[in-house]
């Protein structure tokens, strides 16, 4: 901690006396540039300590690519403290399918994450699987990192309630008024479904998808058929 406060005193005092922007330093050969500390709990998530953009060597030039540096920046910290919120709250929810691909679409892009839950792994996906669960101990629970090293993932299991949701988000427009009228409807179909077998059955009940095939939720283009076949009209 007195580490980061004698990071953040060299910076502000900088600032003030080159009158720079905040985050802004002049390294020894004259060049300036953007500075910023990377929060310890993101440290792993992000690789490295602090993140830096070359401004220029004047200040006119410091002027011009400030606001586009700082803008980067915090888009990278931004995007890792969600993505760090997300992993937290699959731990909580103890679904290691899910935490499993969100790490891997992290690292290595949507196409590896949909690679691996159809079961397309190649030699260098698994070997790239094993280095990123090696990377991980220590941050994520044993068994989930042990699941990512095989390149394996468990059976999926969801509730009336996940299916909707998955409906919800094949069926997204990207139109505000469009989506909020399917929003509206999925919300009456929950409701309906509480009202006819109970919250605990429609939340929190899962259901394994060799129970039926056409209850299969791997496939979000089952999910109609699924939703159909409860009697909702979507």
């Amino acid at each position: 901690m007195q580490e980061e406060d004698n990071d953040a005193s060299v910076t502000n005092e900088d600032t003030e006396i080159l009158n720079l922007p905040l985050y802004t330093e002049r390294k020894a050969d004259g060049i300036y540039r953007y500075r910023r500390r990377v929060p310890k709990p993101l440290v792993s998530r992000i690789g490295k300590g602090y993140l830096y953009r070359n401004l220029g060597k004047t200040k006119q030039e410091v002027v011009r690519k400030w606001l586009s540096a700082h803008a980067e920046i915090e888009e990278i910290l931004t995007s890792a403290i969600e993505g760090e919120s997300k992993a937290q709250e699959l731990i909580r929810k103890k679904d290691h399918r899910a935490t499993i691909l969100h790490l891997v679409e992290e690292e290595y892009g949507k196409e590896a994450a949909q690679r691996l839950e159809v079961g397309a792994v190649d030699d260098n996906l698994e070997y790239a699987l094993m280095d990123l669960a090696d990377r991980l101990e220590g941050q994520y629970p044993k068994k989930t990192l042990s699941l990512m090293h095989g390149a394996v993932l468990p059976e999926r299991s969801d509730s009336f309630a996940d299916v909707l949701d998955y409906y919800a988000e094949f069926k997204q427009t990207g139109y505000g008024a469009t989506d909020h009228r399917l929003k509206v409807r999925i919300a009456k179909c929950k409701a309906d479904l509480i009202e006819a077998l109970g919250a605990y059955k429609v939340k929190q009940a899962t259901y394994s998808s060799h129970h039926s095939k056409r209850c299969q939720c791997l496939s979000r283009y089952a999910c109609r058929a699924y939703v159909c076949k409860l009697g909702c009209e979507i």
